[in-house]
């Protein structure tokens, strides 16, 4: 497997096994690739995005609204999404954000080449709490006081269809929109 300059995980090109190195060791990590929802015309790449189970305890005080199910408090199964490429905190907050408010549904098909994996898992799973907080503080009300419990598990790495749209990317899964560099 070769890997480039700033990769942390891989995907062999002869058998498609995803590895991650972690402490001098490659460690393998399951890798899918989500089909695109809508015919998205020709796809630029498939970018590397971190996919765990969650669970999530939340206890929200705030004048208003809350992101799941409109309750301020309750336990919630759920998707965190946490791109895995060198995109900068912007698009990891537009992309992550939006897939898992979204919490799209997606077939997979049969492996693709893969852009450059950044993003270490046990980093991601960091990141996903920096994400629920983004979710959280950008409601349109006044939060006063949060308190919660995410508990990830089952990584996996999921390549989004993306296509090109202008001098951005738009993935093919909800069509959120954001900025990146090929």
């Amino acid at each position: 497997m070769a890997a480039k300059p700033g990769e942390v995980a891989f995907l062999c090109k002869q058998c498609g096994v995803g590895c991650e190195a972690v402490d001098d060791e490659l460690v393998q990590v399951p890798v899918e690739f989500a089909v695109p929802k809508r015919d998205p015309g020709a796809l630029a790449c498939y970018l590397p995005v971190w996919v765990f189970a969650a669970q999530l305890k939340l206890s929200r005080q705030s004048a208003g609204f809350s992101l799941f199910g409109g309750r301020n408090s309750g336990e919630y199964d759920l998707k965190f999404y946490v791109p895995a490429f060198a995109g900068g905190l912007a698009t990891l907050k537009q992309l992550g954000a939006g897939l898992t408010r979204k919490q799209p549904e997606y077939d997979t098909i049969l492996r693709q080449q893969l852009a450059g994996i950044a993003l270490r898992r046990e980093d991601a799973k960091r990141v996903a709490d920096y994400l629920l907080i983004t979710i959280e503080a950008e409601k349109p009300d006044m939060l006063q006081g949060l308190t919660y419990s995410l508990e990830l598990s089952q990584a996996k790495l999921l390549g989004i269809p993306c296509v090109r749209q202008g001098d951005k990317l738009k993935e093919a899964l909800t069509g959120l929109t954001f900025s990146y560099q090929l």
